[in-house]
C-alpha cells in the first residue's frame, strides 16, 4: 500500500482504545527504523508497530516498508515477535469508496503437508485468498481488526494442522468488510423488504415460508411469528461492486428463515438454490 494509506492506518491504530470497545492497545513500537523486533523486520522503515489484544488473543500489527521500495506492508506477528510473521498484506485494491488489502495463503513448509494446510485454511476461512477492507466511511477500525484477527487465527490453525478446524466461526465474507456492509445494507431497505414480503405472501396463499426449508414462523409460533421472515440479497459479493449503481429490485431478495439466512452468510456462501438442494438431500 502507498505511504499515505499506510500512515493514515498507523494513526488510526494508535487510537485503538478510543475507537474500539473490543480491542486493547497494549504496547507500541515507534515509527522509524525497526530495531530489536524480528530478523525479517529489523533495519526497515516503519510507521509503527501495535500490540493489540481482544478477549482471546494478542497480535502485533506492523506497518512497514517490507522490501524497501516504498510499498508498505501490514504484517501480522504473534505476540512473541521472535516467531515468524503470520501474514504480510500489501497488495492494495483501490475502489471509489475505499481500499482493500489482498493476501493469499501459500504455505511453504518442506514436510509434504502443504496441500493439507491449504485445505484446512480453506475450510476455516472459506477461501485461500483473503481481502481485508481498510477503515473508511463504511468500514470501522474495529471491523478491520476483527478481520485481521480472524485471518490470523485461521492461518495458525491451518499451519499447525490442528484438528479442531471447526472451532472458528466465519465472521465475514472473504471479499472484505466494505462489500459485506453494502450487501447487508441492501437487505435492510424497509420499503423494498415490505414489498418483497407482500409479493412472497401472495404467491404462498398468505403465508411466508422460507425459500430454502419452507419453515413458516406463524405456523411455528402463532401470532408472535405472524408476518416475520428475513430478506437475503441474492447477488454474490464479487459482483456487488461492479453493479454498485444498480438499485436493488424485489427479485434480488430472497425470503428466508433466520437459520437459513445464517447459513447463506457462512463462508463459503451458497446460493439459495444450492442451500435448498443441500437441505432437501438430508
Amino acid at each position: 500500500m502507498n505511504s499515505d494509506v499506510a500512515k493514515k492506518l498507523s494513526k488510526l491504530l494508535k487510537r485503538t482504545a478510543e475507537k474500539s470497545n473490543m480491542f486493547r492497545l497494549i504496547k507500541t513500537l515507534d515509527s522509524g527504523v525497526v530495531q530489536g523486533f524480528h530478523t525479517f523486520a529489523n533495519g526497515r522503515n516503519s510507521f509503527g508497530g501495535f500490540l493489540i489484544s481482544n478477549e482471546s488473543e494478542t497480535l502485533w500489527v506492523l506497518i512497514i516498508d517490507w522490501k524497501d521500495n516504498d510499498n508498505y506492508y501490514l504484517v501480522l506477528y504473534p505476540e512473541n515477535n521472535n516467531q515468524a510473521p503470520l501474514a504480510e498484506l500489501h497488495k492494495e485494491i483501490i475502489n471509489h469508496d475505499g481500499s482493500d488489502l489482498e493476501w493469499t495463503y501459500v504455505p511453504r513448509k518442506k514436510d509434504g503437508k502443504n496441500e493439507h494446510r491449504k485445505h484446512s485454511f480453506e475450510n476455516t476461512y472459506g477461501t485461500l485468498k483473503a481481502i481485508v477492507s481498510l477503515p473508511n466511511n463504511i468500514v470501522t477500525l474495529e471491523d478491520t481488526l476483527n478481520d485481521l484477527f480472524h485471518l490470523a487465527a485461521c492461518r495458525v490453525i491451518a499451519h499447525s494442522l490442528a484438528e479442531n478446524i471447526n472451532s472458528i466461526t466465519a465472521m465475514s465474507f472473504p471479499e472484505g468488510k466494505r462489500l459485506e456492509k453494502k450487501h447487508y445494507a441492501r437487505e435492510r431497505s424497509a420499503a423494498l423488504v415490505n414489498l418483497a414480503k407482500k409479493i412472497h405472501s401472495e404467491k404462498n396463499d398468505g403465508n411466508l415460508p422460507c425459500d430454502v426449508c419452507k419453515f413458516d414462523f406463524k405456523n411455528a409460533y402463532g401470532e408472535r411469528g405472524a408476518l416475520y421472515i428475513e430478506a437475503h440479497h441474492k447477488m454474490p459479493l464479487c459482483e456487488l461492486d461492479d453493479n454498485d449503481s444498480k438499485m436493488t429490485q424485489v427479485e434480488d431478495l430472497g425470503m428466508v428463515c433466520a437459520n437459513c439466512h445464517r447459513m447463506l452468510h457462512r463462508r463459503p456462501w451458497p446460493t439459495i438454490e444450492e442451500l435448498k438442494r443441500s437441505v432437501n438431500a438430508l
